[in-house]
């Protein structure tokens, strides 16, 4: 009976062995595939060409209880149009404005309201910290290159969220989105690069980020 079943299934090895061939050679040509676009994106060869269409409204921060806010109520018609709601990265850590037709960002420019002796600002990195009482919270937004499609490569601006949990409201045709952090606390600094400026418990600071093409 044995030697039956062998002589039945003497195929069945090879077939193992080629489907066994087959899921390796898919893993590794996923492999190959997904670490040559990281390294082609980290050097620059991939681009998008495409570059955007639409300007990106300002990043608005604000309050006791930090507001992010992807647009201003100031906005003109045309960037009222290219409101978004904010997306949250698969890694949870990081939210962007969900603006796949946006163009690159290339820097930030930065403005204080609502704030005495605290001058424009232009750079690739803002940090706002949070305090309340005696913990300090930095929320940091930069300047990252898109990884996935559409718009792969596409530099985008990507808010760092200091390792709180922060509460989105979503956009109407009136208002923009927004992500709030309720702690009771303010705004107690303001660094582009290494440019700072501080502020006390009773300063409301209005700060606009403007990201530029």
């Amino acid at each position: 009976m044995a030697d039956d079943k062998a002589e039945r299934y003497w195929w069945l090895p090879f077939v193992s062995a080629r489907a066994a061939r087959y899921v390796a050679y898919t893993v590794a040509t996923v492999a190959l595939v997904l670490g040559g676009a990281l390294i082609l994106q980290r050097f620059d060869f991939l681009v998008d060409f495409s570059d955007g269409s639409e300007e990106r409204p300002p990043i608005i921060v604000r309050n006791n209880s930090i507001d992010f806010s992807n647009g201003s109520t100031s906005d003109s018609s045309t960037i009222k149009a290219s409101w978004h709601d904010w997306s949250e990265d698969l890694t949870g850590t990081e939210w962007k404005p969900d603006h796949t037709a946006g163009y690159h960002v290339n820097r930030f420019d930065v403005t204080v309201t609502d704030a005495q002796n605290c001058s424009p600002k232009s750079g690739k990195t803002v940090t706002i910290t949070y305090r309340n009482g005696n913990v300090d919270t930095p929320f940091v937004l930069t300047v990252k290159k898109k990884f996935g499609v559409p718009a792969f490569n596409r530099k985008e601006p990507k808010l760092d969220r200091g390792g709180v949990t922060l509460t989105q409201t979503s956009m109407t045709s009136t208002t923009p989105a927004t992500l709030t952090f309720s702690a009771g606390g303010y705004i107690s600094s303001l660094a582009v690069g290494n440019d700072t400026c501080t502020f006390t418990s009773s300063d409301r600071p209005v700060i606009r980020i403007q990201p530029v093409h």
